[in-house]
């Protein structure tokens, strides 16, 4: 991943942590999905990708990455 892409999608986790669209959540729950309709035009989905991006992170570091 592009250095330029790698800040856009920590900026875009950080802004819905601020704004309490994601709390750290496992997964990706219909009331998130409803939250990131409501605070962002969402046309390619890149909001939830950048969830799921984020909690693969995190099972690739805790040593529980499905390949």
């Amino acid at each position: 991943m592009e250095e330029k892409s790698a800040k856009q999608y920590n900026n875009r986790l950080e802004n819905m942590m601020k704004y309490g669209i994601y709390k750290g959540e496992t997964s990706i729950t219909p009331e998130i999905n409803e939250k990131i309709g409501q605070k962002y035009v969402n046309t390619c989905g890149e909001y939830e990708r950048t969830i799921k991006y984020y909690l693969g992170f995190l099972k690739l570091i805790s040593g529980n990455a499905e390949y």
